[in-house]
């Protein structure tokens, strides 16, 4: 990621739960550590309550950022999956009615290549998942950069 987006702040953690956003939206910009393009790729815990929770993120953002939403993905058929796929799916719809929001779908494009995935067919399996996860996000933040900021 650093090396396609070298001026970026990543803040990532292990099993971090889709709630964790709004909080971690509002201390980093209390820190100033929030930059102008914020990725949130929150879900993959999945959820029932995404909507109520992006919703705050989408809120807590401040003026002046864009926001790029990562689609969730699971490719175990399970309870899991199928909420982070109506997760994905209600996340795609978002640019319509905020045209600050820009959507990387990950859970598209690794759906038909879930090969280059881990054995548990969620967590990234190697170079190639991370190249392509990387390059996606990369690709999101430059669509994102032809959208307005927040108002």
């Amino acid at each position: 990621m650093l090396k396609l987006i070298p001026d970026s702040k990543v803040n990532a953690e292990v099993s971090r739960p889709v709630s964790a956003g709004p909080g971690l939206i509002n201390t980093m910009q209390q820190r100033g550590d929030l930059r102008e393009y914020v990725v949130i790729a929150l879900g993959t815990n999945g959820t029932n309550s995404y909507e109520k929770l992006f919703t705050q993120m989408i809120d807590a953002l401040p003026s002046g950022h864009r926001l790029i939403l990562v689609t969730p993905f699971d490719g175990r058929s399970n309870e899991n999956s199928r909420i982070l796929n109506n997760t994905a799916e209600w996340m795609r719809g978002l640019p319509d009615a905020y045209d600050f929001i820009t959507i990387a779908d990950w859970n598209s494009i690794i759906s038909s290549q879930v090969n280059i995935l881990a054995g548990d067919r969620v967590h990234m399996g190697g170079q190639t998942s991370m190249n392509l996860y990387a390059e996606m996000v990369a690709d999101a933040v430059n669509a994102a950069s032809r959208r307005p900021a927040k108002g």
